[in-house]
């Protein structure tokens, strides 16, 4: 029988006449074994200073419960008390610097970085390297090496509400689940037709994962799994070239191009690969990143081959009727790959980085930003390293990571 909150108060007389909420207090109190008991919750969530830091570790969290204070308690009570605090206040001394401005974080020779995540013990680095051994490192302002793993990237790493953090893997499809024991569990995805496992998204209550095979164009794949990262299964087979995909946190848009040559032309579509709209001005053109939020969505996209020895990368955007460009990253950066995009959950702003893969000649990476809605765009920084491959919001800034293909790896960190 499903107890809502008028039963539960008609029940529980105490909390009626307390003027309690009834959430709060089932949350609260839980029943262990047979004995009712008490949580309580530590000392430095009780000030604004230790939610806010809450939330910094964990901006998953903020962006289920918003600015809400009562949000990190609320958190704390359905899953900390589980756990041990330390992992979210006193885990690891190592704190980023405070100064505004671009500071380099960590510079190792070897694979470049491919992702990174913050958690309460510092940095979680995933590196890229072609052919194989792909290396996991945990940064506490010391390096360490956590995996080392015979796929070609890590490719992604997110942070789930129980504070296990999971991270796709291309070549092959893989995704790894952090243990409370500290090891890491891997799943292979149920399905013979995908090598590559790359972006992880909230969707609702579920976490939705995209894959591909290696033959780009052949069609995509999205597997759900629960908002802990566990157990996916694929959930659509979507034909296309389509090459990311991106959500406002219900809806599901996809992005590419269409067509297999030359005469491709950007599109942006549903989750089922139809509605689709694309700009038939653009010939040779692709999207390779959608983010969505208030009915906008923006578009990171790039020319498919260079002209000249030159590549256009810009950003477009999409209102529900048309499909605009709106900034453009050629001149003065001529970086020609918008290689991440994202929306900081804390401020709603608009980021994306614009970037070289493997090429050489080009301008350093450049870091765009936009405050009303992706409509308008300014340069922030550039980015002193010769590619930046993704980047993570934490600790009021940005991390970045990247570095120079099979030289050397580097995570900056931009301080607001």
């Amino acid at each position: 029988m499903r107890i809502d909150s008028k039963l539960y108060l008609e029940v529980q007389e105490d909390v009626r006449k307390a003027d309690a909420d009834p959430l709060w207090h089932v949350l609260t109190y839980v029943i262990d074994g047979k004995e009712q008991r008490c949580i309580s919750y530590p000392d430095e969530l009780s000030t604004i200073e230790g939610q806010q830091k809450y939330y910094t570790i964990r901006p998953d969290v903020f962006k289920a419960y918003g600015p809400d204070p009562k949000g990190a308690l609320l958190h704390y009570l359905q899953y900390g008390w589980l756990e041990d605090m330390d992992k979210y206040f006193h885990s690891s001394s190592w704190q980023p610097p405070t100064t505004p401005g671009m500071h380099e974080i960590v510079s190792l020779p070897g694979p470049f970085g491919m992702s990174v995540m913050r958690d309460s013990s510092g940095l979680l680095i995933g590196t890229y390297r072609q052919g194989g051994q792909a290396k996991l490192y945990r940064f506490d302002g010391a390096l360490h090496e956590e995996l080392s793993l015979s796929v070609e990237s890590i490719y992604m790493i997110v942070n789930t509400p129980d504070n296990l953090p999971i991270f796709t893997t291309e070549v092959p499809a893989q995704v790894f689940k952090k243990q409370s024991d500290g090891s890491w569990k891997i799943t292979r995805l149920r399905s013979e037709d995908v090598s590559c496992a790359f972006e992880i998204l909230q969707v609702g209550n579920n976490l939705v994962l995209m894959a591909v095979n290696q033959a780009w164009g052949n069609g995509i794949f999205l597997f759900k799994g629960d908002i802990n990262g566990n157990d996916f299964q694929q959930w659509k087979s979507i034909n296309g070239r389509y090459l990311n995909f991106g959500t406002d946190g219900a809806q599901i848009k996809l992005c590419g191009s269409s067509g297999q040559t030359k005469m491709d032309y950007p599109l942006i579509a549903n989750e089922n690969g139809d509605d689709i709209h694309s700009r038939l001005d653009y010939e040779d053109q692709q999207y390779s990143y959608v983010i969505g939020k208030d009915g906008i969505w923006n578009l990171g996209a790039q020319s498919i081959t260079e002209a000249d020895g030159f590549r256009r990368a810009y950003i477009d955007i999409w209102d529900g009727k048309n499909l605009i460009t709106v900034f453009d990253f050629n001149p003065p950066n001529d970086p020609p790959w918008t290689m991440d995009m994202q929306i900081d959950p804390a401020t709603g702003y608009r980021w994306c980085v614009s970037s070289i893969w493997n090429e050489s000649g080009r301008c350093r990476p450049a870091l765009a930003c936009s405050i009303d809605n992706g409509w308008h765009w300014t340069i922030v920084c550039e980015v002193p390293m010769p590619a930046c491959i993704a980047m993570y919001f934490a600790d009021n800034g940005i991390y970045l990571v990247g570095g120079e293909y099979d030289k050397y790896m580097k995570v900056f960190f931009w301080r607001f």
